[in-house]
């Protein structure tokens, strides 16, 4: 087991999504890509998430593997996703599909570093 070497061929992953619309718009989407490769396979994910009001709607498509499903609530301060993977490849009858929660924080929004500090003395 320590003897043997063994190496994982490394892993290259380019990523890209753009937000249209404001923060503080009633909706925005964006759209999303993702690309990667290790050790001659290859992943594509190619999809869009559109917030409407404070919620969140997505869908995806993973090269010959699956179409994903996001259902979420977003505010300023978190946003809750459920996430479900329709598998499409052969893997359909082995695992029927995949489930997936994810629960994001934003610690310092635009929000807070757009703020600016004002001082007024207190009138006597």
């Amino acid at each position: 087991f320590i003897a043997s070497p063994s190496t994982l061929p490394p892993r290259f992953s380019l990523h890209a999504a753009y937000q249209f619309g404001r923060d503080s718009a009633l909706w925005q989407w964006s759209p999303r890509f993702l690309f990667v490769s290790q050790g001659g396979f290859n992943e594509l994910l190619i999809g869009a998430n559109v917030r409407v009001d404070k919620f969140v709607f997505g869908l995806a498509y993973r090269s010959e593997d699956a179409m994903i499903l996001d259902l979420g609530f977003q505010n300023d301060v978190l946003k809750f996703v459920y996430s479900y993977d329709f598998t499409t490849s052969d893997l359909t009858n082995a695992t029927g599909g995949s489930h997936e929660l994810a629960l994001i924080f934003w610690l310092n929004t635009r929000k807070e570093k757009n703020k600016i500090l004002t001082l007024h003395p207190l009138a006597n």
